[in-house]
């Protein structure tokens, strides 16, 4: 992939194979983009601008299975990957993103439908910037790992990332030269969207 400058951050755990992303505003309780996935260690990197273009912007969010980087004795990077096809369109009013295991995080909202509101109001309000996680109740099963861009408003793309025989992850685009570059006409190898679980997350 493009030679931004990579940040990575503590991995995202998706045990059910089931990833959301949403923007991230009053939690990731508006339109979701839900995409299964293997099951694993997940690891989510914001891609910046490098020096020459817009110095420290944020271009790319992604999360990434840990098998790409490789062991301790094998070290690998965000060099040996690509994009693949467009999976669905994140749409934000403020340049915000996020992943997260689906299927856990919507089991735990329904248990505490009423808490979990009001979790999401307070969202924004204590978000971090660029980039932070979130634990709804606290609960470590299902953090909220989130990025603000610069961006601004937009509908951006979600991108599958292509490793080895198939698909590794998933990629919010940002940028525009990103976004110019991206093929939508690709076919996807991804296993498959899916429909949000009805529920708090997505009322049905």
């Amino acid at each position: 992939m493009e030679a931004l400058d990579w940040l990575h951050l503590p991995n995202l755990e998706v045990r059910s194979g089931v990833l959301g992303v949403a923007e991230i505003r009053d939690g990731p309780s508006g339109e979701l983009l839900v995409v299964e996935v293997e099951p694993g260690s997940y690891r989510p990197c914001v891609g910046t601008e490098p020096e020459g273009r817009a110095p420290g912007a944020v271009a790319s969010f992604c999360a990434v299975h840990e098998s790409v980087f490789g062991g301790w004795q094998e070290r690998r990077g965000l060099a040996t990957v690509q994009r693949g096809g467009v999976v669905g369109w994140v749409s934000t009013d403020i340049a915000t993103a996020g992943f997260f295991d689906h299927e856990v995080l919507a089991r735990l909202a329904a248990r505490d439908a009423e808490a979990f509101e009001k979790w999401c109001a307070g969202f924004f309000a204590s978000m971090s910037y660029p980039h932070g996680f979130d634990y709804f109740g606290g609960d470590g099963r299902a953090p909220v790992v989130y990025v603000q861009s610069s961006a601004g408003a937009g509908h951006y793309p979600v991108v599958e990332i292509l490793g080895g025989e198939g698909p590794v992850g998933l990629e919010v685009a940002f940028s525009p030269a990103l976004v110019d570059g991206v093929d939508v006409s690709r076919e996807l190898q991804v296993s498959r969207v899916v429909e949000p679980i009805p529920g708090v997350l997505q009322p049905g």
